[in-house]
């Protein structure tokens, strides 16, 4: 019999990427010409810490040209990253 593997850090990563979109969108609506976010807000959001890297890797990989890193944390990943979209 196979097992199946599942990789929980692909699942919460994809989570978090879907939910910067609608930020993003939700901001763009309300007229806003950028969005920052800080992965410590995320923490709160899903009510959890323990899945900071897949969280941080969500926030990057949600950049587009023109977007800017505005605090990487020493490790890389932390609650302190902070990133400023341009919509």
């Amino acid at each position: 019999m196979k097992k199946e593997y599942k990789d929980e850090n692909l699942g919460c990563i994809q989570e978090a990427y879907e939910y910067i979109l609608s930020l993003k969108e939700g901001a763009k609506r309300k007229g806003k010409t950028e969005l920052t976010i800080i992965a410590l807000d995320f923490a709160h959001h899903f009510k959890r810490s323990d899945r900071m890297v897949s969280i941080c890797k969500a926030m990057r990989k949600v950049m587009n040209q023109g977007d800017i890193i505005v605090h990487t944390p020493p490790k890389g990943n932390s609650t302190t990253l902070e990133i400023r979209y341009k919509l």
